[in-house]
This record gives structure tokens, sequence and C-alpha cells, in this order.
């Protein structure tokens, strides 16, 4: 029996399973579209043998009920949460969200990665230019007064 429902299944008549995004000791989160709204959305499903724990399941629905709560650009909203109604995933709880694999989401996080490289490179230590000092020292020397260089020289 799998796990969790494999691509091309379509559960409660309106989500059609695209892809596994990633799985874990819980649960699996499933790539879905929406048949109706023609959307792609992000399902997470708790797993067979986590289901039958209720206490697992309490803290899943827990879960879907703080996430609604939240709102911010960084949270992912949640649009459903109900239980399967196909074999042989009858009464396992899922959570519908707002897929976090967008576009846009994807540019965010490639901008976020390339400014904390550029603080990391930054961290540095300073680099050395031609005459030996480093390349903070002769933006100092630049940006100084001719009277200051003068001094410094002596």
């Amino acid at each position: 029996m799998p796990r969790y429902p494999q691509p091309g299944t379509v559960l409660l008549g309106k989500y059609c399973v695209e892809s596994l995004i990633g799985e874990g000791g819980m649960g699996a989160v499933l790539k879905v579209r929406h048949l109706d709204l023609e959307e792609s959305v992000a399902m997470k499903v708790l797993l067979p043998e986590m289901a039958e724990r209720k206490d697992i399941e309490q803290r899943f629905l827990r879960e879907a009920k703080a996430a609604v709560k939240l709102k911010g650009e960084h949270v992912a909203r949640i649009h459903d949460v109900a239980r399967l109604d196909e074999e042989p995933f009858v009464g396992i709880p899922f959570i519908v969200m707002a897929s976090t694999r967008s576009s846009s989401t994807t540019a965010r996080r490639s901008r976020a990665s390339r400014s904390i490289c550029c603080c990391r490179r930054a961290r540095r230590s300073p680099r050395r230019t031609r005459s030996g000092s480093s390349t903070a020292t002769s933006r100092r020397r630049i940006s100084s007064s001719p009277s200051t260089r003068a001094r410094r020289r002596t």
C-alpha cells in the first residue's frame, strides 16, 4: 500500500495529484491541481500509520487551525482542511494550502540568497592591493583630505 496518494490520483473529485514535494516522519506534501479552479496548490497529508494515533491527528489539525490565524507574506494561506474519502486513504486528514513553489516566491528566495552571499563576502577579511595595504585602508586614504594625507606620510 502506498504511504500517500500517487500522481494522477484525483482526490475528493477536485484535487489531482501532480507530484510529491516532500515527505517527513508525519506526512507528505504533494503538489496538487484544483480541477475546477485550475490552480496548483500544496496538500499536506498525514501518513496512514500516523493517522492511527489520535494524538498525532489532533496535533495535525491544530496546526491547520493555528496556520489559518497567521497572516503574512511568508505564511502559506490555508485553503481547505478535510479527510480523504478514496481507498486506501479513507479518513486520513489533509490540509490544502497555497503552493510555496510559485515563481514569485522562488524569485524572492533567489534575491534573498544573493543578498546573503553578498553579506558573507563583505564579512571576509579585506583584500590586499598591489601596494600591500588593504582595500579598506586604500579607501580611507582616498577619502581623506590632502592635509590628513600629508600628516600620515610623515
